[in-house]
């Protein structure tokens, strides 16, 4: 009955998600009167502010008090569209400092520092994390999936490793976890975010040969059939992992060097949020399979939907 209900609760939440990213005005989810929490509110007039952006001014017909509400993000002084753009800006692959640089001199005369882009991508991360584990965003169909890794310089002759697990069916990312080692803890780690992320674990496991994630595997997925072979063996062996990780290189090595694995994390994160909403080479992103139907979305809408979602509590 346990796993009934939340089976019924999941799909409630998705529901609610498409639902209001389907809404073009947000309003009628989040405006309630701060005095008496009615939502029995009119809007008065428009109001423009210099720093935050436009907001409006409400009227409660219940209680009778006036209150100002924008459709920004309490947790961070920049608009809401100005934080979509910084997302949309690191995702593809531009630096912190670059990002500040260029959002700094567009036409929203929004000044903005190289710290405030990093606070503002590690916030908002953190938010789709919980937002994932909220929902939750569950792959429904595995009949195959890719395990590899690729290399981060951190100092001289030292790196710090990303080991990624997609699904080959629908390319959707299940995991991205930062480590400083390639070992059975950090391929363990792994494929225990993959196996939270997907509904069942698959068929087929296919990794390139490497002993921690076969022992990794073996251990956490009983059942399922290992495929290990060396690129010298086959090359097109994990050729759909090696793909998204060209990508993923684009974005990760343009920083040049990580102090933190922390760091790393954020933004492998950010590409795997980015890549699973908003890649769309087969004409779906690969969220549709996740229970997200909603199509033509834009980093600005998202992350208004997910604070509402995660600190409203909608």
């Amino acid at each position: 009955m346990k796993r009934k209900n939340s089976v019924l609760q999941t799909c409630s939440l998705l529901l609610l998600v498409n639902t209001i990213l389907q809404c073009e005005d947000l309003s009628a989810w989040v405006v309630r009167c701060p005095r008496c929490g009615s939502y029995n509110v009119i809007k008065k007039q428009n109001l423009r502010r210099k720093r935050k952006g436009q907001g409006r001014k409400y009227l409660c017909k219940d209680c009778g008090k006036f209150f100002n509400w924008d459709n920004n993000l309490k947790w961070t002084h920049c608009p809401t569209n100005i934080v979509g753009e910084i997302l949309l800006l690191v995702a593809t692959g531009n630096t912190f400092r670059k990002t500040a640089r260029i959002i700094s001199s567009s036409s929203s005369k929004q000044k903005i520092s190289e710290k405030t882009v990093a606070n503002i991508v590690a916030k908002s991360v953190d938010l789709m994390r919980r937002f994932e584990r909220i929902v939750p965003l569950k792959l429904k169909k595995s009949k195959e999936w890719q395990i590899d890794e690729i290399f981060q310089a951190r100092k001289k002759g030292d790196h710090l490793k990303v080991i990624n697990v997609i699904d080959t069916g629908t390319r959707y990312i299940l995991a991205t976890h930062a480590s400083e080692e390639r070992d059975y803890h950090a391929a363990k780690e792994a494929l225990k975010k993959a196996l939270n992320n997907s509904i069942a674990p698959p068929k087929t496991l296919k990794c390139d040969g490497h002993i921690p994630y076969v022992k990794a595997a073996r251990e956490l997925m009983k059942g399922v059939r290992i495929d290990s072979k060396s690129k010298k063996e086959k090359f097109s062996h994990i050729n759909i992992i090696e793909g998204m990780q060209n990508r993923m290189r684009g974005v990760i090595t343009r920083r040049k060097r990580y102090k933190t694995v922390e760091t790393l994390q954020d933004i492998a994160d950010l590409f795997r949020f980015d890549h699973n909403f908003f890649w769309d080479k087969n004409g779906e992103p690969p969220i549709v399979h996740a229970g997200i139907k909603v199509s033509n979305l834009t980093w600005e809408r998202l992350i208004k939907v997910v604070d509402l979602i995660v600190n409203d509590g909608i």
